[in-house]
């Protein structure tokens, strides 16, 4: 039972219990990519967790980060306002973003409806060769169009969302994402699943199909990279 779990390591101390188990080179890449990005004061607020979320925690691999500071920027990594109207308010998400960002989920659901039935009409094609040639040409340009609305609100809710990034973040996650000690990196903005392939970084939508976005809507988590575990 989790709940068993949290009662039997409320009194795990941090400097002796936690600290040891957690990957030095967790730390190590924050502290040094920190230092590179100015930040001058951080929050960490877990590192190894026994029996109890990912893996990477439970491995001692992870660290979440909650807030930073540095060059005049006070950070709150939180962007549950973006989902959640009681949520508190800091910054990170203006009253244009919601809408922006409420306008390309629904966007996004056309078109994946519209490919879903597009399928089906293709499955189906038969008999009259003539009509269904014409069908599928409708049906054509009418995914195209719905890929081009996709496109053009998901660029809108891209640059909203990105004008209010504090740049303390941005910069300490591209030089995160450049340590060679770093696997993965997920936070309010951006989800990077390996940051050693060529796949950018994907915006961070906070979809209900998608815990992991949800997950880390409010804070920053480090996963370091060790072969022989994970």
């Amino acid at each position: 039972m989790q709940g068993n779990v949290r009662d039997n390591t409320t009194h795990c101390p941090w400097l002796t219990g936690i600290l040891p188990r957690t990957h030095p080179c967790a730390f190590a890449a924050l502290l040094t990519e920190a230092h590179a990005a100015g930040v001058t004061s951080v929050a960490v607020t877990s590192g190894w967790r026994p029996s109890l979320g990912s893996i990477a925690h439970r491995a001692g691999l992870g660290l979440d980060i909650t807030y930073l500071e540095g060059g005049g920027e006070s950070v709150f990594l939180n962007r549950a306002s973006l989902t959640n109207g009681s949520a508190a308010k800091n910054g990170n998400v203006s009253a244009r973003e919601k809408v922006l960002w409420r306008e390309h989920q629904e966007a996004r659901a056309a078109l994946l409806e519209g490919e879903q039935r597009i399928r089906i009409a293709r499955s189906r094609a038969s008999g009259n060769e003539e009509q269904s040639a014409l069908e599928l040409a409708n049906a054509d340009a009418r995914i195209n169009s719905l890929r081009n609305q996709e496109d053009l609100a998901r660029r809108a809710w891209n640059a909203e969302r990105n004008l209010h990034e504090p740049g303390l973040i941005r910069t300490l996650r591209d030089l995160l994402g450049r340590n060679g000690s770093v696997k993965q990196l997920f936070d309010p903005w951006y989800m990077d699943a390996d940051t050693t392939d060529k796949i950018a970084a994907v915006p961070n939508e906070q979809r209900r199909s998608n815990p992991n976005e949800r997950l880390h809507n409010n804070h920053l988590h480090i996963t370091v990279r060790e072969p022989k575990i994970l």
